[in-house]
């Protein structure tokens, strides 16, 4: 067993293959990329938030974009959130720094992830916001950052109101 955590400039010498990879605690975690339900998902979401975002001047909305949160945490969110005050995170090639909005779609092969690991990662770095999609059961559970953990807010079903995006709906009717 290593010793070695794993840092950002590990993650560049990852190889560019069909996997995705991150960087969780330090250590390396691969799984396969999302199948073409969790895209279409991804898709029907973004179509819904980038325009309310963009067209109120909320942020910015980055869709699979490397996230560096720390020295030893690298993800990469489904959909990933700035604010209008935190765009200096976003640099050429990543986010550095806590998104205000994180989206996780749920797959067979990262529930545990998304839902215990990645939260924990989450909240200790200060995501305000942290959406995990359920495709399977049609749900958004909404998380919000209360000191340094997640209070679970709403399990939405026909439609999710954004804590951190003045209002900004999405219309879950139109995702699933």
């Amino acid at each position: 067993m290593s010793t070695t955590s794993l840092t950002y400039q590990d993650y560049l010498a990852f190889p560019s293959d069909c996997w995705r990879h991150e960087v969780l605690a330090g250590e390396h975690v691969v799984s396969p990329r999302p199948d073409l339900r969790h895209q279409r998902t991804a898709l029907r979401l973004l179509l819904q938030l980038e325009p309310q975002v963009t067209e109120r001047g909320l942020g910015l909305v980055l869709p699979d974009v490397t996230v560096q949160l720390g020295r030893h945490q690298v993800v990469e969110p489904d959909i990933t959130v700035l604010l209008p005050e935190h765009l200096d995170r976003a640099a050429k090639t990543r986010v550095i720094g806590a998104p205000d909005l994180v989206v996780e779609i749920l797959s067979p092969n990262n529930r545990s992830h998304d839902c215990e690991q990645k939260r924990g990662i989450y909240a200790a770095h200060g995501v305000a916001e942290y959406w995990i999609v359920d495709p399977d059961q049609r749900t958004v559970a909404q998380l919000l950052l209360r000191g340094d953990s997640y209070v679970h807010a709403a399990t939405a079903t026909t439609a999710i109101i954004s804590a951190v995006l003045p209002g900004v709906t999405i219309d879950l009717q139109k995702v699933w």
